[in-house]
């Protein structure tokens, strides 16, 4: 049997594949097959030291972690591994969920959470009854660019399925449990992406995953002017820019949009965006940049890169745009009064000295 790629996807508030047989596209000619099977199930639960007895499972809105409302908050989660055949090798396994609130894009984003593996999530888990922590995975902290937690879950994954197990249960704990400030807010709709390479055919081969990755990016734009050069590129007056493209990904899951400008000297940032597709699915990026974002005149080139968490596809050629920013206005300066000297007033008759 030929060498593959197994991308499985879930969504944790549901119990079935979010790709239906339907939005299965055949692999392009030479790549390894994309399928698609049975999602594993992932199963939520929070619990509260303020109703110790009481557990939050698979409640649907806001999943609190750390001290909230006086009350401090742990969440739990269970990925089923079962779908993933035993001689299967495991390349990605990861849990994307959105954080509702504290916004990871202001200044210092938000509080990063550790995350530990525990014992199985097999019941309904109350602050009294919490499954043990058996080991600290790291912590990990939301991005802006997906305003999500992504826990990686890979190495953890491929321990249990080495010895013979088929879930993976953690949990989420804040890194300090008596500051509000550390606290998160996270939504129940969390989305796993698990990936894996049969390993059963003739000559041992693990597939190819870089023919797996994403799509070129098609449509590239700035502010809707397309990819352009020299005297045709746009010219950005206010700082602010808007970049768009379209990718696609042949196995689905998580995709991003990356991009990447430069100054002629060398200077350049990175800005990316991530969204979730069904294989081959077109999807459409924009990314957008403030006012202020470019502080200083000059020609500079940008490009864009679909990317997903084996890594990214081609970069578009180099486009180019110019910044030519307003002048700041004049510092005026006011005028300093004069300095009017006090009137001499003359002494009273009472004061004044005795004639001689």
């Amino acid at each position: 049997m030929k060498a593959r790629l197994t991308a499985l996807t879930a969504a944790a508030a549901l119990s079935t594949s979010l790709l239906a047989p339907a939005a299965q596209a055949a692999p392009a000619p030479g790549a390894p097959a994309a399928r698609a099977k049975a999602s594993p199930n992932v199963v939520w639960a929070y619990v509260t030291n303020k109703k110790p007895k009481k557990s939050f499972y698979k409640k649907k809105g806001a999943v609190p972690v750390g001290r909230t409302g006086g009350a401090v908050h742990r969440a739990y989660y269970r990925v089923d591994l079962g779908d993933v055949m035993s001689e299967d090798v495991v390349t990605s396994v990861r849990l994307r969920i959105p954080v509702k609130s504290p916004s990871a894009c202001r200044r210092g984003g938000a509080p990063a959470v550790k995350v530990q593996q525990t014992r199985t999530l097999s019941g309904r888990p109350t602050w009294k009854k919490q499954p043990k922590a058996t080991r600290t995975l790291g912590t990990v902290k939301p991005r802006c660019s997906g305003k999500a937690l992504d826990v990686d879950l890979t190495q953890a994954a491929r321990r249990v399925l080495a010895q013979g197990g088929d879930n993976i249960s953690f949990r989420l704990v804040a890194t300090s449990e008596k500051k509000t400030k550390k606290s998160l807010k996270l939504s129940h709709a969390a989305k796993l992406t698990l990936r894996a390479h049969s390993d059963n055919d003739d000559e041992g081969g693990l597939g190819n995953p870089a023919a797996n990755r994403p799509q070129p990016v098609a449509n590239a734009s700035l502010d809707g002017a397309g990819c352009q050069v020299g005297a045709a590129a746009p010219v950005i007056r206010d700082g602010a820019a808007t970049f768009t493209g379209t990718t696609s990904d042949p196995d689905g899951g998580f995709i991003g949009l990356r991009v990447e400008w430069e100054t002629v000297g060398g200077e350049g940032a990175p800005v990316s965006k991530m969204q979730f597709s069904a294989p081959n699915e077109p999807r459409n990026f924009t990314v957008d940049l403030p006012v202020g974002t470019f502080k200083k005149d000059g020609d500079y080139r940008w490009r864009l890169q679909g990317f997903d968490d084996f890594g990214g596809g081609p970069w578009t050629g180099w486009c180019e745009f110019e910044v030519d920013l307003p002048a700041a206005p004049p510092v005026v300066v006011p005028p300093i009064a004069p300095v009017v000297p006090a009137p001499v007033v003359p002494p009273a008759a009472e004061d004044a000295p005795a004639a001689p």
